[in-house]
């Protein structure tokens, strides 16, 4: 299921997923949006992924969405915000993020 807001403020586009995870149904941006100015994503607390992939992005599927709804600017939402889960430690958000970025080519800035 896609949760996702948009609003339109001094004639930018914002963009808040909500709690979602990467699916197929995030189509980019059409008619008069050509792309978003921000996009806030949840890409926190994504361990275990066969029960978080519907709730939370991982690094990688934020990166995706960034790309895909041509975003100027993405914060992550739940980002290292708790010690989630044992399996999972806290500073793995920064190194999975690194990964994605390096991998998708994109800048840091």
């Amino acid at each position: 299921m896609i949760v996702e807001y948009l609003l339109i403020a001094f004639k930018f586009y914002y963009n808040f997923t909500g709690d979602t995870g990467y699916d197929d149904g995030i189509v980019e941006p059409k008619g008069e949006i050509h792309s978003f100015r921000l996009t806030i994503l949840p890409i926190g607390n994504y361990e275990k992924r066969w029960y978080m992939e519907k709730q939370h992005m991982n690094p990688e599927d934020a990166v995706k969405v960034h790309k895909l709804l041509a975003s100027k600017l993405s914060l992550g939402m739940h980002y290292a915000t708790f010690k989630e889960h044992p399996e999972q430690n806290i500073d793995d958000h920064e190194k999975d993020l690194e990964g994605a970025i390096l991998k998708y080519l994109l800048s840091r800035n």
